[in-house]
């Protein structure tokens, strides 16, 4: 039991989506149904001769809340995939959203509408 292998994806690695088995552009009932698949594969409950089955369902958790919130997916999609750690669980698996923000409001500096027009120019 745990995890089934990897399904269906797009060919590059998108961290949180190919941990889902869902393409990057899926519905929001295509991540909500691919989640509950792989909680229910993956429960605790369902593997108690796994140490690493609670570390592996709260990562699964972690996933869903990103994606399946409008905002936070929109956040992840803009800043590209994520390097995950050697669980294969993203390495924002224990940060909020607020410290995700934070973060990558720091790697872009602000860009006026005025700076826009003088480049356009």
């Amino acid at each position: 039991r745990g995890v089934p292998a990897a399904g269906p994806v797009e060919s590059e690695a998108w961290g949180f989506y190919a941990l889902l088995q869902v393409r990057r552009d899926a519905s929001p009932l295509d991540i909500k149904k691919a989640f509950r698949r792989l909680a229910i594969a993956c429960h605790p409950d369902r593997n108690p001769g796994d140490p690493a089955a609670t570390s592996k369902f709260q990562a699964l958790q972690r996933v869903y809340e990103v994606l399946s919130d409008e905002e936070q997916r929109r956040v992840y999609d803009d800043c590209g995939g994520l390097v995950g750690d050697d669980a294969g669980f993203s390495s924002v698996a224990g940060m909020t959203f607020e410290e995700l923000r934070v973060y990558f409001k720091g790697q872009y500096n602000a860009v006026s509408c005025e700076e826009i027009s003088k480049y356009e120019e």
